[in-house]
């Protein structure tokens, strides 16, 4: 089984300090490609789970296929 959640992912920084910031991802079709993902290893259903959007070749995009890859 295979599904491609398609649309923009969102770039979250948020404060841990005053001159710190954490880099996430978040949005509504990223966060249901994650969930999903969990969710199907949590349950043992074999699916391949995909994300399509649109990225430049900036380090920042770079840095979001590598947390992407995590998940």
């Amino acid at each position: 089984m295979r599904a491609l959640c398609v649309g923009e992912c969102m770039v979250e920084l948020r404060a841990i300090d005053d001159s710190t910031m954490r880099v996430g991802y978040a949005g509504d079709t990223y966060n249901t490609a994650v969930y999903l993902r969990r969710a199907a290893d949590h349950l043992n259903v074999d699916i391949d789970v995909g994300y399509r959007t649109g990225l430049g070749t900036a380090g920042s995009s770079t840095e979001m296929r590598a947390a992407w890859a995590r998940e």
